[in-house]
């Protein structure tokens, strides 16, 4: 059975009323009113409902079910065009840590601590480079760059 979508479309405030209080001047610490509110914005998050096995659900309800982040699932069915149970069962990857000295860091998270774009770092690991060399790289691409941005920059001044 398709649930009632309709419900979903209702104003915030008309679900987040508590039934015990059912008047606009809820003293708002009420219990029930904040699980009601909690459960209107879960389901009201990514909005659709998805069904899988006779079960229905919204993507955030089906990740925190599967233990994924719901962008990852949401990225998966809508950019990647993966069925709901394709993306639900294939695993997620976790990021590799890379340490330098005592710090240890995602590819992503050097690039930050280095002002690095994360692209050029990520593709220099690929091509198998150890991380302090494809930092290492990364910083003199930076350099590159910046000194052909002053060259350029000082000719158009010139002209």
């Amino acid at each position: 059975m398709i649930p009632d979508r309709n419900a979903y479309r209702e104003p915030m405030e008309a679900i987040a009323l508590c039934t015990r209080c059912t008047k606009r001047q809820c003293p708002g610490d009420c219990e029930e009113r904040r699980r009601t509110a909690k459960a209107a914005l879960e389901d009201r998050s990514l909005g659709r409902l998805y069904e899988m096995d006779g079960e229905w659900n919204t993507l955030t309800g089906w990740a925190v079910k599967y233990g994924i982040r719901p962008n990852t699932l949401s990225g998966r069915i809508h950019r990647q065009g993966m069925t709901l149970r394709a993306a639900l069962e294939k695993p997620v990857e976790k990021q590799t840590l890379y340490r330098i000295g005592s710090r240890e860091d995602t590819a992503k998270g050097w690039a930050a601590y280095y002002g690095l774009s994360p692209t050029t770092l990520h593709r220099n690991l690929k091509d198998g480079m150890e991380i302090e060399e494809a930092i290492r790289q990364a910083r003199r691409a930076r350099e590159r760059r910046r000194r052909a941005k002053e060259k350029a920059y000082e000719s158009e001044r010139e002209s």
